[in-house]
């Protein structure tokens, strides 16, 4: 029997009723063909180095079905090291602290294993220390030991913020780690730093669970220095990848591989050099620094002072000009462009020469002050004596290179088919800049796919109309014939629990909505949360809407609970309240609409306010319809309306989380009867009961007789 053979045999075991997983969950455990068919893919793709695209519908168990195959194949040395990347640190916790160790005892596996989050989910203990100091040197009366921030890091192992208790949350903000200001190896807290403790770890282990954006940051960099997977960088060496939740990678790798700038980034980093500081004997940073180096250079540092001080005169001059070059650009009327920002096209680079020739020259000399920099601190004296303070310098250095090359990227955009630039105004400081690739597919398949021996991406939602070939378009995949695909049900029961409704003569969505149909949805929301006695998930797309349909409902809806996502509204505390009071019902906004899970008689009815279409005049979105456009594609068909379908399917998505659940969905968007395209939609969606007849007259009645 062939090696294949025999692990394909295992998994069968371990995944049997009675098996290694079933004796490890105490008999827990409930079995799923799916999720061993899943498993035995995915081992099939680690071991025969191939890459995978996998649908596991909600509720198979896909975290298990990846790390049995994974756990094997290291403790069997047949992988070196296997990454597991999630979308949120909650799920990158839940698999490190449950399911990992689940698995391992199952498996009888000891396998090294890290968590690894970025940099700003750790404290510095530099900071802290300075912290103490401080609040404790000015204090009379006050205890240090009762202190909680004090008292959580005497106990904590990992210095993890996000598992600070709220009484100590506000001091590990203030003491967040920062690249800019790492003292690297020169820290007298090097050895016992969190961050570079929990890299450490990573560095040793053959199993390692991280996020999205660390493997985007790894792989951009390897890029950047022209390094293969067999080299040290961001993470260790590595070859084979997990991207779980994939669905989100896209979005997350152009932000990833894009920039921004703002004249306040600039002023707050040359603020840093030059502010004095108590922190530098009442000095500035870069005062502080050269008082240790030889006089002879106080030329050059004076007139980087000099050079750094016109930077902030020239910037905010810069500024100004920018902000009156849009403000008297934007021709288009306000209710056809989105509020915040604007994607800038030929015409506008065309007709503002000379403001973007004055940016050039202003990021030559940024970047030349940069240099000026990096050059004065290159001294093996002053790195001996205040290597920590130096490595500080040399990090705002590195900022100001950013800086300098975001702002000459951006003037000097010539291909606006695969690059884009757009402004992004905010009222307190101007408008702010980007600039980045147009679609993520290019990027992906060069930095990533090109250069590992297997990624399998899984997620519940990466189909659409069957296929998976909007996915894989995003990961510049879609003509790679050797990519393994797979889609594996879900085991639940939609056409039993699941009844989906969509009223005929509702009213039709329009962008300027009005009274009329803001009275409509209030109305149909209101008779179905009373016809469900609560536990109503009530989703939206802007807050706008949402804030005008709650105050509408409030009056209709006395004596229910209602909770309302606010800007400032703290979502775990929302979730929390929601799923506390099985009979409440909440109003939310895009955040809720995937990642929570609230199985039982929690929610049993689930609002589609509306369809969620991505915003055609956002900056992103318009620059992909552009580019499809030049490929021969349908911006509607190729792009919006498969993101309305992957972000369908994950609302829907929150409804039936068990196999016990039972409830409706109600989508009050009625373009869906009379869509292009809304077979392919339908189609999409899990396989409920579509109910027939549903009116607004009759949804009251269908729900409750559904639900009861």
């Amino acid at each position: 029997m062939s090696g294949v053979k025999q692990v394909i045999n295992k998994l069968e075991e371990i995944f049997s009723p009675d098996g290694a997983l079933d004796d490890s969950l105490g008999g827990n455990y409930i079995y799923r063909d799916s999720q061993v068919e899943l498993s035995q893919m995915i081992f099939d793709s680690l071991s025969s180095n191939k890459h995978a695209t996998l649908e596991a519908g909600t509720g198979i168990g896909k975290s298990f079905a990846y790390l049995v195959p994974s756990i094997l194949l290291l403790r069997e040395s047949k992988c070196e090291r296997v990454i597991i990347a999630t979308s949120t640190n909650q799920l990158s916790n839940q698999l490190y602290y449950k399911d990992i160790p689940i698995v391992l005892k199952a498996l009888n596996a000891t396998i090294q294993v890290a968590l690894l989050y970025g940099r700003n989910n750790y404290i510095c203990r530099r900071k802290a220390s300075l912290f103490f100091q401080k609040k404790y040197s000015l204090l009379s009366g006050d205890s240090i030991e009762d202190d909680p921030f004090f008292i959580y890091l005497k106990k904590c192992e990992d210095g993890v913020i996000l598992d600070a208790p709220d009484s100590a949350k506000a001091g590990a903000l203030e003491c967040q780690s920062d690249s800019e200001d790492c003292h690297n190896r020169a820290c007298q807290f090097r050895k016992s730093c969190y961050f570079y403790k929990a890299r450490e770890r990573a560095f040793c282990s053959s199993l390692i669970v991280t996020n999205h954006h660390i493997v985007l940051l790894d792989a951009k960099a390897r890029a950047l220095r022209e390094m293969s997977f067999d080299a040290e960088c961001v993470l260790p060496p590595y070859h084979h990848l997990i991207l779980d939740e994939a669905h989100h990678i896209e979005d997350e790798a152009i932000e990833a591989f894009s920039s921004r700038y703002s004249f306040r980034t600039l002023e707050r980093i040359i603020a840093k050099i030059l502010k004095p500081s108590k922190q530098f004997k009442n000095v500035s940073l870069l005062d502080y620094v050269f008082s240790f180096k030889d006089m002879s250079d106080k030329a050059v540092v004076n007139n980087l002072r000099l050079r750094l001080g016109n930077h902030i005169y020239r910037g905010e001059r810069l500024q100004q000009d920018l902000n009156s070059t849009i403000n008297s650009w934007k021709t288009i009327p306000k209710q056809n462009q989105t509020k915040d920002s604007k994607l800038l096209l030929e015409d506008f680079y065309n007709t503002n020469t000379t403001l973007l020739d004055e940016m050039r020259a202003f990021s030559q000399e940024i970047g030349e002050s940069a240099n000026i920099l990096c050059s004065l601190i290159n001294d093996e004296d002053l790195l001996c004596e205040i290597g920590g303070t130096c490595n500080v310098l040399l990090n705002t250095a590195n900022s100001l290179y950013s800086v300098a090359s975001t702002l000459f990227s951006f003037s000097s955009l010539e291909d606006f088919t695969n690059y884009c630039s757009y402004f992004i105004e905010n009222r307190n400081i101007g408008y702010m800049l980007s600039c980045g690739p147009v679609e993520s597919g290019a990027h992906l398949k060069e930095y990533i796919f090109d250069g590992l021996s297997s990624v399998i991406s899984l997620s519940a939602t990466l189909t659409t109309g069957g296929n998976f070939d909007y996915f894989l378009s995003s990961l510049g995949l879609l003509e790679d014939p050797s990519v393994e695909k797979g889609i594996y049900s879900s085991p639940f029961n939609y056409a039993k629990n699941l009844m989906i409704m969509i009223p005929e003569d509702g009213q039709r969505y329009k962008i300027d909505y009005d009274s009329a149909y803001l009275d409509y949805l209030a109305q149909a929301i209101s008779t179905s949360i009373i016809a469900s006695n609560g536990g109503a998930l009530v989703l939206f797309t802007n807050y706008k809407m949402l804030d005008e349909v709650y105050q509408r409902c409030e009056p209709l809806l006395d004596g229910f609970t209602l909770y309302k996502q606010g800007r400032s509204s703290n979502r775990d505390t929302l979730l929390k309240s929601f799923k506390e009071d099985i009979d409440s019902s909440l109003f939310a906004n895009q955040s809720f609409w995937e990642g929570i899970d609230a199985p039982g008689e929690t929610c049993r009815l689930v609002i589609i306010v509306k369809l969620p279409f991505p915003v055609p005049t956002e900056p992103l979105v318009e620059a992909k319809s552009r580019w499809l456009k030049s490929k021969g594609g349908d911006p509607f068909m190729d792009l919006s309306l498969n993101y309305a379908i992957i972000k369908l399917k994950q609302g829907i998505g929150r409804l039936i989380r068990s196999e016990d659940d039972r409830g409706a969905v109600l989508i009050l968007d009625t373009r869906l009867n009379r869509l292009l395209g809304s077979r392919r939609v339908l189609s999409s969606i899990p396989n409920g009961s579509l109910a027939e007849d549903i009116t607004l007259s009759s949804i009251g009645r269908k729900i409750e007789y559904f639900i009861n």
